[in-house]
């Protein structure tokens, strides 16, 4: 799994801040999702979005806005790391 967490956080640095379009969003968002083996609902409870957003997202029906791309993506790295060491709650 390390291997796996090391190459999509090299992935995610590798793409500039605006270079991420719709399909992109989808596939390395489904990728962190899966990578981290986070769940929907805890995803959505901890970006503030609804889970019908992330399930919206994760199917490419839609995504959100080209300037908050990357962080989102970057999020998932943190919300893995904080599952983990226990860090967050809920």
């Amino acid at each position: 799994k390390e291997k796996e967490v090391s190459a999509y956080k090299k992935r995610i640095e590798e793409v500039g801040d605006t270079d991420i379009d719709d399909r992109l969003f989808q596939e390395l968002f489904n990728l962190g999702a899966e990578t981290f083996s986070l769940d929907d609902d805890y995803i959505a409870r901890k970006l503030d979005v609804s889970r019908s957003t992330v399930e919206r997202w994760k199917k490419g029906e839609t995504a959100p806005v080209p300037t908050i791309r990357k962080t989102i993506l970057k999020r998932l790295v943190e919300l893995e790391t904080q599952f983990l060491f226990g860090v967050l709650t809920n």
